[in-house]
């Protein structure tokens, strides 16, 4: 019979609490290297770190994009229009819809951009905050090997959301697309790990962290999901179930990171979803166009509650199925690579 464990006070020991509990190496250096603040001030130190990084990659990215559409086509149709019939309401829905279809180019550089929100939040974090960059999953240490690892999981994740689709007959991939151009594609794959490492680093390895140096580790999660989804609020066919897979995403790459203890994994999942989604499948990413795209993908209109719709597959049950799977075997089955602390009330 296994003994009953005991204390030095040869009273019985508690059982160990079980991971979700528990709080890793990066949370812990992070309060010893810096203040923690009460989770209201973390919310809008957030908002602040976001909206002021946000702001200067706002007016980097200005500059082209007003290039673009004044020189568009369709924007010069709009100003005849409104010349000659002085109708300003038709004018300006000409003037929106131009902005809307702007070329792929000034995607890629706008998903490169945001490069400056990265800097933002290191800058932040090791300066106001007097963090580590290991407090932020930044760990040198196999980086490569966590790195591919996630490009690979990322990659097999949206594929089972994909196959779903596929086998329930919401979905048809249609062949070559026709805007199928390399190196537009081969841009984006770069610009998508641009864009997946920033906000991995924004909602996870600043701000989950931060939150943990004195919440428990399940509100630190749950808070950074749910700030992760609310980023999305503006974004087309954005709904209630649009918003579920949202936050279930950023629960997963959360627990995902604190297990593997760095944050190139996630980071690697998060670009790598978002480019098989939108270059590889043509699909449309977060409501967002997917612009150059290897194949061209139709989403039928019937099955919109399983393909997602205009919002793409993240809109959908099948992208639901999947993401709660996936967070139970990451919770419940797969160990931790780093070593987890107890929390001390």
């Amino acid at each position: 019979m296994e003994q009953t464990p005991v204390n030095s006070d040869g009273q019985r020991a508690r059982k160990p609490r079980r991971d979700w509990f528990l709080r890793p190496a990066c949370a812990i250096e992070a309060e010893q290297m810096s203040r923690s603040h009460p989770l209201a001030l973390e919310i809008l130190l957030f908002i602040a770190v976001y909206l002021c990084s946000g702001m200067v990659q706002g007016l980097i990215i200005a500059i082209p994009a007003c290039i673009s559409l004044f020189s568009s086509e369709a924007f010069q149709a709009a100003m005849a229009g409104l010349i000659e019939t002085g109708d300003s309401a038709a004018y300006m829905e000409a003037v929106m819809e131009s902005a809307s279809s702007l070329p792929s180019w000034l995607h890629i550089l706008n998903l490169f951009s945001t490069v400056i929100i990265i800097i933002g939040v290191i800058v932040y974090c090791r300066y106001i905050e007097k963090r580590s960059l290991r407090s932020m999953g930044l760990v040198r240490n196999g980086a490569l090997r966590e790195y591919l690892l996630g490009l690979g999981i990322g990659f097999a994740l949206f594929c089972a959301a994909l196959l779903l689709c596929l086998v329930t007959g919401t979905l048809t991939i249609d062949g070559i697309a026709e805007s199928f151009a390399p190196l537009s594609v081969l841009l984006f794959f770069f610009a998508y790990l641009v864009q997946g490492m920033n906000e991995e680093l924004l909602c996870r390895g600043y701000f989950m962290i931060s939150v943990a140096r004195r919440q428990s580790l399940p509100v630190a999660i749950f808070t950074n999901a749910a700030l992760f989804a609310a980023l999305h609020l503006a974004n087309t066919g954005i709904g209630v179930l649009s918003l579920i897979n949202l936050f279930l995403f950023g629960v997963l790459m959360s627990v995902y990171m604190l297990k593997r203890g760095s944050i190139w994994g996630a980071a690697a999942m998060h670009s790598i979803w978002n480019f098989v989604q939108g270059n590889l499948f043509g699909i449309s990413v977060s409501g967002t166009d997917a612009g150059a795209s290897v194949f061209a993908s139709t989403l039928t209109a019937r099955g919109t509650l399983i393909n997602g719709g205009v919002f793409g597959l993240e809109g959908g049950l099948a992208v639901t199925l999947v993401l709660v799977s996936a967070i139970l075997f990451l919770t419940f089955k797969l160990p931790p690579k780093v070593d987890f602390q107890r929390l001390t009330y």
